[in-house]
C-alpha cells in the first residue's frame, strides 16, 4: 500500500536518492540534489512537496511539488513540477496517485494549474491529461539535460478562473491555428480575433545601454507605462517587488538612457544551467525605444550568452506580437486566462526565440499533444525553409 503525505526534512535524502535514480545528475534544478535548497523547498510557503511512501517498508518511492508562484502575487498561477517516480516502483499507479493528492491539497488555492512534461517521456503527459490537464503548447529543445529536450505545456482551470477570461483576444495570423487548437483543447470556444493591420513598433533611435543599479531604480519606478497601465509582457516578476527581491531570483533590467535620462527597461531572468532567458517586465516611455530594448536583449542571448529567449505576450497586444516575429521569435504555446490584470484574466501567447532550427521527433507523443507540437513546429520549418525556397526561385531561369 502507499501511502501520500506531506515531505519533512527527514526525508531530504530519500527525494534526493530518487532524483539521482531518475535522471542521474544531469537534472538541471539543483533543488533535487542540494541539501539546503531541498530542506528550504521542503519548508517553503510557496511550494508543496509530497512523497509517496511503501507501508510495508516504509521506502520512500516517489515524490512531486506544485510551486504555487511560478506567476505574478495576484496571478494564483501553480506549476505541477518535478514529479518523480523509483524505477523499481513504476507502472504501479505511483505517479497518478501524487497527482491526485497534489489536486486535492492545493484546488482552493489556484485558478490556473501548468504542467510541463518532458516530451521524452510520455507517461507524463498521459498522467496530466488523464487528471484533467489540456494541452496548450509544445516548446522545442527547451529543457537541458545531457541534451536539449522538449517540453509539452497543459494547463488546469479552478474556481472562476475561466468566468474572469477576457473574450475575443485580438492575435497576429500566426497565432491563430495554435490558439484555435489550444482553445478547444481547453473546452473553450476559438474567438480569438485575427489582427492583419497593426503595425510593429518602429525601430526607434539610438539609446545608451546599461544594467539597472539601485541608482536608476526609483526613476524607473516613475514610468507607470508597461509597468502598469497597457501591460504587454507578463511574468514571475515585476519592479515594484523591489530591487533586491529582484536580484535574489537572478533577475535583472536592461535600461535605456536617453540624454542621461531613463526612458524604458526590459526585465528578464538568465538561466545559465538552462541557458535560457525569460523575459518579464518591459517599461517605456514612448514606443521608438520597446524595440530597442528587445533588440539589445536578443542581439546579447545570441552573442554573449548563447541563449534562447522566453517571453509571455498579452493575446491581446498584437503590436507586441508582430515585433516580436519581426526579431526571430515564434510562438509555441496560446494559454488561456494565464494572467491576472486588472479585473480580469487575459490569454496569453508564449513565443520563443531558439538559436538554431529544433530537431523534434513527435511519434512518441499523446495524439492531442503530438497534433499540436506539429503544428508548432511546422513554423519553425516554415521560417528556416521558406527563405531558401525564396531564394531559389529567384535563381532560376526563365
Amino acid at each position: 500500500m502507499i501511502n501520500l503525505r506531506e515531505a519533512s526534512g527527514k526525508d531530504i535524502a530519500a527525494i534526493r536518492e530518487i532524483f539521482l535514480a531518475s535522471y542521474g545528475t544531469d537534472y538541471t534544478d539543483p533543488r533535487c540534489y542540494d541539501d539546503a535548497l531541498l530542506t528550504r523547498l521542503v519548508y517553503s510557503e510557496d511550494s508543496l512537496m509530497l512523497v509517496a511512501e511503501d507501508s510495508a517498508s516504509g521506502r520512500i518511492v516517489g515524490t512531486a511539488s506544485v510551486d504555487l508562484e511560478v506567476g505574478a502575487h495576484s496571478d494564483l498561477v501553480g506549476e505541477f513540477c518535478r514529479l518523480a517516480v523509483h524505477p523499481e516502483y513504476r507502472r504501479h499507479g505511483v505517479g497518478a496517485l501524487l497527482m491526485e493528492e497534489r489536486l486535492r491539497r492545493v484546488r482552493e488555492r489556484l485558478q490556473v494549474g501548468l504542467v510541463e512534461a518532458r516530451a521524452t517521456t510520455p507517461y507524463s503527459v498521459k498522467i496530466a491529461e488523464a487528471h484533467g490537464f489540456a494541452v496548450v503548447g509544445f516548446m522545442p529543445e527547451r529543457w537541458r539535460l545531457r541534451e536539449c529536450e522538449s517540453l509539452a505545456l497543459l494547463a488546469r482551470y479552478f474556481g472562476d478562473a475561466l468566468e474572469l477570461r477576457n473574450n475575443h483576444p485580438r492575435i497576429i495570423p500566426e497565432v491563430h491555428a495554435l490558439s484555435h487548437m489550444a482553445l478547444e483543447n481547453c473546452a473553450l470556444r476559438p474567438d480569438a480575433i485575427v489582427d492583419e493591420d497593426s503595425p510593429a513598433y518602429p525601430p526607434g533611435g539610438v539609446f545608451e545601454v546599461e544594467d539597472l543599479t539601485t541608482e536608476g531604480y526609483a526613476a524607473l519606478l516613475r514610468i507607470e507605462r508597461g509597468r502598469v497601465r497597457q501591460r504587454e509582457i507578463f511574468g514571475p516578476a515585476r519592479l515594484h517587488y523591489g530591487i533586491f527581491r529582484l536580484q535574489a531570483r537572478r533577475s535583472r533590467y536592461l535600461i535605456a538612457r536617453d540624454g542621461g535620462r531613463i526612458v524604458g527597461a526590459v526585465g528578464f531572468t538568465l538561466d545559465p544551467l538552462d541557458k535560457a532567458v525569460r523575459i518579464f517586465e518591459l517599461i517605456a516611455l514612448g514606443d521608438e525605444v520597446v524595440r530597442f530594448l528587445l533588440s539589445e536583449l536578443e542581439r546579447s542571448c545570441r552573442e554573449k550568452w548563447d541563449c534562447l529567449i522566453e517571453v509571455d505576450v498579452s493575446a491581446h497586444a498584437p503590436r507586441m506580437q508582430r515585433t516580436l516575429l519581426e526579431l526571430g521569435f515564434l510562438p509555441v504555446a496560446y494559454v488561456p486566462a494565464l494572467v491576472f490584470h486588472e479585473v480580469e484574466r487575459l490569454d496569453v501567447v508564449k513565443m520563443v526565440r531558439l538559436l538554431t532550427p529544433p530537431r523534434v521527433k513527435t511519434d512518441h507523443l499523446s495524439p492531442g499533444c503530438a497534433a499540436l507540437a506539429e503544428l508548432v513546429l511546422r513554423l519553425f520549418r516554415n521560417r528556416t525553409v521558406a527563405p531558401r525556397i525564396a531564394g531559389a526561385v529567384h535563381d532560376l531561369p526563365l
